[in-house]
């Protein structure tokens, strides 16, 4: 059986990870001390040079971020599989 646990992304990851989420199959145990319950609010898809795994080095512009953002969506727009990107 899968299980996914889905949260926000906010500058809180400890309550993220907490009382905002909502999981998707049988919930794990999660070792909510070693999240900060301040900072920065993380990014993601470090394949897009994305997330709290991308040094400070290769940090890119919101701007930038949206323009692959759209190229992902441009590559999925015929996928009957892949869900429709949220609207602004």
């Amino acid at each position: 059986m899968l299980s996914v646990l889905i949260h926000p992304l906010t500058a809180n990851q400890r309550q993220d990870h907490d009382n905002r989420a909502g999981w998707l199959g049988t919930p794990w145990p999660i070792y909510l001390e070693v999240l900060p319950r301040q900072g920065d609010i993380p990014l993601q898809y470090s394949e897009l040079g994305l997330g709290w795994s991308t040094s400070p080095k290769q940090e890119i512009s919101y701007e930038e971020r949206r323009r692959r953002g759209a190229e992902v969506e441009a590559l999925l727009a015929n996928n009957p599989q892949a869900a429709p990107a949220p609207q602004d």
